[in-house]
């Protein structure tokens, strides 16, 4: 969804070995963010936070398997788990030369972001998660989420796609979306995508298929930052309990906002992301 002209160098790839395609914005020379979308979206999702960094830093961003234009199957088999997406991802920051990485999640993509940076903590340098889950503890309810998500994958191909699209943002926790003014834009995007291989990453990138990664995420040692919005009731509790079994992990709470930060309060989320990576910047020098 394009909303500024951004006057810099500006490249989108669709990269056959790795399998997904990417875009950057900036200057090679400037500090990398790497930008990791959730379910149904697309690289673009970003171009608010990313025409705001962009003067500062280089950014990339990823279109997951199933999304945007990482949609050619026969490209995608070997990416349809957490462990080869991240392993395809870090092939990728090697090839661009970029590590360490400051790297942003939302949602699906935070989750893949956090399960990467475990598996490879040497390629980041600053972890932000936006409303996501480090997995499911228990593992009879980590079963019944899987199961739940392959019946939800079979409604998205079975059903109206439309339908779907309305049905999802009618979740509680997008609570207040559909009054955005641009939420009609979101929605035309969402329909681009492919329902067949968005039902695949949802099987593939369930947290049932997740390991329950909290003790972990609270030995990583670069800074970690919490991001979600105050009527996002079921992420916010999730959040304040990360954040009370790791106090010394940032936590920010956006006002009467809901799961998708980066589109309800583009400009603040961006000026706090500026803040964030401002800090790493700092404190790596």
């Amino acid at each position: 969804m394009r909303t500024d002209n951004i006057n810099l160098e500006e490249i989108f790839i669709k990269n056959h070995k790795l399998g997904f395609s990417y875009r950057i914005v900036g200057n090679k020379e400037y500090p990398p963010v790497l930008f990791l979308h959730g379910f149904l979206g697309h690289s673009l999702d970003w171009d608010k936070t990313i025409s705001s960094l962009s003067k500062k830093y280089y950014c990339i961003a990823i279109d997951l398997p199933g999304h945007g234009n990482s949609n050619n199957q026969n490209q995608l088999d070997n990416l349809w788990s957490f462990d080869s997406f991240s392993q395809n991802l870090s092939e990728l920051v090697n090839h661009l030369g970029v590590k360490p990485i400051s790297l942003v999640g939302y949602s699906m993509g935070g989750r893949l972001a956090l399960y990467f940076t475990i598996k490879y903590p040497h390629l980041v340098s600053k972890l932000i998660l936006e409303s996501a889950s480090p997995g499911i503890e228990n593992i009879d309810d980590r079963k019944a989420r899987l199961q739940n998500d392959k019946l939800l994958a079979k409604k998205i191909q079975e059903q109206s796609f439309d339908q779907f699209l309305e049905s999802w943002y009618d979740l509680p926790l997008f609570s207040g979306i559909k009054n955005h003014p641009d939420f009609p834009n979101l929605f035309e995007s969402r329909k681009k995508n492919n329902p067949t291989l968005l039902a695949k990453a949802l099987d593939s990138f369930s947290p049932g298929r997740q390991p329950y990664l909290m003790e972990k995420l609270a030995k990583l040692k670069m800074p970690v930052n919490l991001i979600c919005g105050e009527n996002d009731k079921k992420y916010l509790a999730l959040m304040n309990q990360i954040k009370l079994k790791n106090p010394h992990l940032d936590l920010k709470i956006f006002k009467n906002c809901g799961h998708n930060i980066h589109f309800e309060k583009s400009k603040q989320f961006a000026e706090h992301l500026l803040q964030v990576l401002s800090l790493t910047t700092h404190n790596k020098s």
